[in-house]
């Protein structure tokens, strides 16, 4: 286990001069079976987000600490210079192993024509924190481009992955500078920016789909965690908020005079009229006829 983690770690210093050079019959891979606990050794998950999956490829890398990863139904203890590979569409999330042993976890998130990197980090005063969408300050061309025909090779073959895992350490120790220089500089608040993105989104697109699900995947954070962060940041729900921007549209068609009730329903985004009706009540304190006539009037 300790052998691995020393090569681990050499992968990720500045011996790492290129893929190329490193010869792949020194790397050494566990056998995650004989990592798993067993039963009787598993401890309570306390994940900031629950079992999710994509439909790409992610891999994380403990830079700090120790803490507990979940991939299916499986339970590991993941200590600093560990690396996990996701492929698409496998169950998993973290926690903390104790709430007293604090942890940074790197995360990368291989998606379609776009790279995305997320610290996570835990400690028992402050709980969780992530940050996303950290910029590659020194960004190697050459390496994304290899990496992006690594990537593309392994969803069309099986076998030995190891060029793949090469390729990932050199972008986990190019990440790893990154985030050391941003630290230094300023703090920056990528969950706002993340938060801005959806925002946009669902001003722009408020009369097609806005389940969290859609959402989520537009900026590749789990579900349950884009809903904890947006009403951390707007004092609003989700939903709510895209109802709010919904019922404020519609308003605006119902000044228009030119379309009935049902139709503004389905030109705002409901599909079931009498829904729409019920929360422009809730938003507005009028039913949308009620709000009309109260137009009509003035």
């Amino acid at each position: 286990m300790e052998k691995k983690r020393i090569l681990v770690d050499t992968l990720l210093g500045a011996a790492l001069a290129s893929i190329s050079n490193i010869d792949g019959n020194n790397f050494i891979s566990d056998d995650m079976s004989k990592r798993a606990l067993k039963a009787g050794e598993k401890k309570k998950m306390h994940p900031y987000c629950g079992k999710h999956t994509h439909k790409y490829i992610e891999m994380s890398c403990v830079i700090d600490g120790t803490c507990l990863i979940g991939i299916k139904d499986a339970q590991y203890v993941a200590a600093k210079g560990d690396l996990y590979l996701y492929p698409p569409e496998t169950p998993h999330y973290e926690s903390y192993y104790s709430q007293n042993i604090p942890y940074k976890m790197l995360w990368f998130s291989f998606g379609m024509n776009q790279r995305r990197i997320f610290l996570t980090t835990y400690d028992r005063a402050k709980g969780y924190c992530i940050a996303s969408n950290l910029p590659f300050i020194r960004y190697n061309q050459e390496v994304k481009e290899k990496l992006d025909v690594l990537l593309n090779e392994a969803g069309k073959k099986k076998g030995d992955k190891i060029e793949i895992k090469l390729a990932l350490l050199k972008l986990t120790e190019q990440a790893l500078e990154s985030i050391f220089s941003l630290e230094k500089e300023t703090e920056k608040d990528y969950q706002r920016a993340d938060i801005k993105t959806i925002e946009k989104y669902i001003i722009d697109n408020f009369d097609k789909d806005l389940s969290v699900e859609k959402l989520s995947r537009l900026i590749m954070l789990s579900p349950n965690y884009l809903s904890s962060i947006f009403k951390k940041y707007n004092k609003v729900s989700l939903s709510r908020f895209i109802n709010k921007i919904r019922i404020e549209k519609a308003k605006e068609m119902i000044k228009t005079g030119k379309y009935n009730m049902k139709e503004t329903a389905a030109l705002a985004g409901y599909e079931d009229q009498y829904y729409f009706c019920r929360i422009f009540k809730a938003l507005t304190g009028y039913t949308p006829s009620g709000f009309k006539g109260k137009i009509r009037a003035l």
